[in-house]
């Protein structure tokens, strides 16, 4: 089963039918964008629901480019990564692009909002920065990413997203057939986890949150 939509504050309800019937489930980005629903997921997933969910963007082939040129790139210093449209419902599409780069490990978001946008902050245990813009209206713009290290810089814009969202249904796929996931489903909780804390600085005009506050409250569930 495929649950597409781009409301993260919906697919509870759309998926709740299927999760109790015991069906493998994607469920297109983002999986949840409310602390509520994101922890209905992770009780489902730790009860042996199968439960998958991506942007097809982590599957962008534009962005083994950095692992190809990371001897030019040296050690990575700074990420910058744009989506048009809004924090809530795109916003994963330019983090997931760019979070195989750095792996689990993210400490702060912090939102700098004004009318039409969102930039978040996010500081990575490895001291790697990164600035995840969403934009509204920078539709020609989306896609965009630059990545800075301390030999050198690589700008690039994700354009194959037949390749990207291609690889992304036959990730789905072999994880229905075989059982293994692409990736660990620790790593979708975290996704979820810094947009949730992106949405909580914007609500608290600006302050820094801590990943830790809400992915702690995940630890206890059985």
């Amino acid at each position: 089963l495929i649950v597409a939509t781009d409301d993260g504050d919906d697919h509870v309800r759309r998926a709740r039918p299927f999760a109790e019937a015991g069906l493998p489930m994607f469920v297109d980005k983002p999986l949840a964008t409310n602390f509520a629903d994101l922890k209905q997921f992770v009780a489902w997933h730790r009860s042996g629901r199968a439960v998958l969910s991506t942007s097809g963007l982590r599957y962008a082939p534009e962005i083994r480019t950095v692992v190809q040129q990371q001897n030019e790139l040296g050690e990575l210093r700074w990420i910058t990564s744009l989506t048009c449209k809004t924090w809530e419902r795109y916003g994963i599409h330019a983090l997931e692009a760019v979070y195989p780069l750095v792996g689990p490990g993210f400490t702060h978001a912090q939102t700098v909002a004004q009318p039409g946008s969102d930039l978040v902050h996010l500081r990575h245990r490895s001291g790697i920065q990164l600035t995840i813009a969403a934009i509204q209206d920078a539709v020609g713009s989306f896609g965009t990413v630059h990545v800075y290290g301390t030999k050198g810089q690589l700008p690039l814009r994700l354009t194959d997203t037949y390749t990207a969202f291609r690889e992304q249904l036959v990730a789905f796929i072999e994880f229905v057939r075989t059982g293994q996931r692409p990736f660990p489903f620790e790593q979708t909780i975290e996704l979820m986890a810094i947009l949730i804390a992106g949405i909580r600085s914007r609500d608290q005009s600006g302050q820094p949150v801590e990943l830790a506050e809400i992915l702690g409250q995940l630890e206890s569930l059985p």
